[in-house]
């Protein structure tokens, strides 16, 4: 748990906060759609190349859960200017000009926590599992679900000419090895409760085992790797990693 709003959750590789403010059954439902969207993508889609492509079979599969997309801006861009960067790094300045931004704590936190996990402990598998493949490309996506039932979602992945060594939370990138851009997506939906009701039944059928088998709720803490805060090393990642403006452009 990140504090005292959020319980934080592994959801098939995303790290997700739940609002403590849900009930039991919304936060089931929330898990349940957030879960569902990242399998029918993951299995459509299952080359980390196809980001753009995965991405969107992710908000499709939300949009047949009776989901309303609120945006679904999808970007790309060079590689980070600095000569090496961190992904919480690439990824804080990001959350800041989305509609995730008052959670950027919270979900920094939590990565901090997913960080010091053993490499042996189901945490670090699950999420390894979904944000590494082949070694040499990297996928990272953040999540948050609240009263509503609202679900936002970024992904930042990129490929690289070397290879991902141990943790990618406790990595340090070499900004020459990013092969072409970084690419981000990310969207906001509302999941209608009256029209989600209708589908429940069988997207609890669809999912069976994989909700205890993807589904990781965070105890504790880990400890063991402290997560680079932005400008932690070669000066200001928000000035220096996102190519916006002053104005959302994620969200």
């Amino acid at each position: 748990m990140t504090d005292s709003t959020y319980a934080t959750y592994l959801v098939a590789g995303c790290v997700t906060l739940v609002c403590n403010k849900l009930s039991a059954s919304e936060r089931q439902d929330g898990l349940d759609a957030f879960l569902y969207a990242q399998v029918v993508a993951s299995n459509k889609h299952p080359d980390f190349a196809d980001d753009a492509q995965w991405s969107h079979a992710n908000r499709m599969a939300i949009r047949t859960l009776g989901g309303v997309l609120l945006s679904e801006p999808s970007i790309s861009f060079p590689a980070p200017m600095l000569s090496t960067f961190t992904l919480g790094e690439l990824l804080a300045p990001l959350l800041g000009q989305s509609s995730l931004r008052p959670a950027t704590e919270s979900l920094m936190s939590s990565l901090k926590t997913l960080s010091g996990y053993p490499a042996d402990a189901p945490e670090q598998r699950l999420f390894r599992q979904h944000s590494v493949q082949g070694e040499a490309r990297v996928r990272l996506q953040v999540g948050i679900i609240e009263p509503g039932i609202q679900l936002g979602s970024l992904g930042v992945s990129f490929a690289l000419n070397s290879t991902v060594d141990g943790n990618p939370l406790c990595q340090r990138f070499d900004s020459a090895n990013v092969i072409g851009n970084v690419s981000i997506n990310a969207h906001r939906a509302l999941v209608e409760t009256e029209d989600y009701d209708l589908s429940r039944s069988t997207i609890t059928g669809l999912l069976g085992s994989l909700r205890q088998e993807q589904v990781i709720e965070f105890r504790g803490t880990g400890g063991r790797c402290a997560l680079s805060a932005p400008g932690a090393r070669g000066g200001k990642a928000q000035d220096t990693f996102y190519p916006g403006s002053e104005t959302d452009l994620i969200g």
